[in-house]
């Protein structure tokens, strides 16, 4: 999955890019110049040389808990971008809402299986089916092609 594109003042162009499986791919100018296996990030240093002047460059890329991706690109020492957080799942609020929706949801219907009324069983089991289908239409829909919600184009000034 291509996160990042980062195009610098003279047009060079850094593509960050991972797999499923934790490997970091750094290209320059569709040449790669560092690959990494990582599970939550990791830090990757490359040297280019630019009309017979070498150019330190180090990228770090990061990973928190909740899915957020932060990316920092520094040349020669210097910071030259920086994203903070870049968002590639849905925010905290929406996840901690999530979270005890499901809580009330499962003990609600626990309780009502563990009533004898054949009706409060059925009843249970059609909201259980209905929650199932909401969760799985939320969280494994088949992805939109025409978005790449995780990759961003920057331009550097």
């Amino acid at each position: 999955m291509n996160l990042l594109t980062i195009t610098l003042p003279n047009q060079d162009v850094i593509n960050v890019s991972n797999d499923f499986f934790g490997e970091e791919t750094i290209t320059f100018n569709d040449k790669i110049v560092s690959q990494k296996k990582t599970f939550w990030g990791g830090k990757h240093s490359f040297t280019i040389n630019e009309n017979g002047e070498n150019k330190d460059y180090r990228l770090d890329i990061k990973m928190d808990l909740l899915g957020r991706i932060y990316i920092k690109l520094i040349e020669n020492e210097k910071e030259i971008y920086n994203d903070k957080a870049q968002k590639t799942n849905q925010n905290l609020g929406a996840s901690l809402f999530m979270f005890v929706v499901g809580i009330v949801f499962g003990f609600t219907v626990v309780y009502l299986l563990k009533q004898e009324s054949v009706a409060l069983k059925l009843g249970a089991f059609i909201a259980l089916l209905i929650g199932l289908y909401l969760f799985a239409n939320k969280y494994f829909k088949k992805p939109d092609t025409t978005k790449n919600v995780c990759h961003q184009n920057i331009t550097i000034k």
